[in-house]
């Protein structure tokens, strides 16, 4: 019995040790990494709203953060990332060529499968209002995703869909450069007064990224 017992005893001893050796696998190898990327940031304010002191810098990096919240929110096995998630950028300063090619280069060392670049609309024609965005001519991932989107902002009460711009029509540097599903995401125009206050409403924000996150949750759920 003394043997069997100093066996048995070697025996747990010998699997805890390989138990403790053995390397840990991670939680999935085909994890899926959304990469949010809140437009300009830092020396780069982007456009002045329609009441001369908000800056588009500010509300990218409110409706990034809380489009992420919510993709956790609900599914916390989906992994989101952010090109930058204060005010602060690590690239290089005064520099947009410099800036744009950090933000590609960013999702593809962090090994991204989607990339959602966050932006606001401005124009000269203050009555302008509604959502858009642009995509590559071929990414039917991102065109599947922003019709689920424009789905889902109708049902919040945000019914003014611009559509979809494809890269060979209006170049994006962001998005033609990648090569994982990616879209620029225009949320509203900043330079309508009416629809800058609407923006920035705490229920609107999450109402907004909710819709979007959902579209995100919704295609990686059918197709990963």
């Amino acid at each position: 019995m003394k043997f069997l017992k100093k066996t048995a005893a070697a025996w747990i001893i010998a699997a805890l040790f390989l138990c403790v050796m053995m390397p840990v696998r991670a939680e999935s190898d085909d994890q899926v990494v959304v990469m949010i990327d809140p437009g300009h940031g830092g020396y780069d304010g982007g456009t002045v709203a329609a009441d001369s002191e908000t800056l588009e810098k500010d509300l990218t990096l409110m409706y990034a953060k809380k489009i992420g919240a919510q993709i956790e929110k609900l599914d916390s096995s989906i992994e989101v990332l952010y090109t930058r998630n204060s005010d602060k950028v690590s690239w290089a300063r005064d520099d947009e060529d410099a800036d744009l090619k950090r933000r590609v280069i960013i999702a593809k060392k962090r090994h991204a499968g989607y990339f959602l670049s966050i932006h606001m609309n401005s124009s000269e024609d203050t009555s302008m209002e509604g959502y858009a965005a642009f995509v590559r001519p071929k990414d039917k991932a991102s065109k599947k995703i922003y019709k689920i989107i424009a789905k889902n902002l109708k049902k919040a009460g945000y019914e003014a869909d611009n559509g979809l711009t494809t890269t060979d029509q209006y170049p994006l540097y962001v998005v033609s450069k990648q090569k994982i599903p990616a879209m620029l995401f225009e949320v509203g125009y900043i330079s309508n007064s009416t629809e800058l206050k609407q923006l920035k409403k705490k229920k609107v924000v999450k109402a907004y990224a909710k819709a979007i996150a959902a579209a995100y949750v919704q295609y990686i759920h059918q197709n990963n």
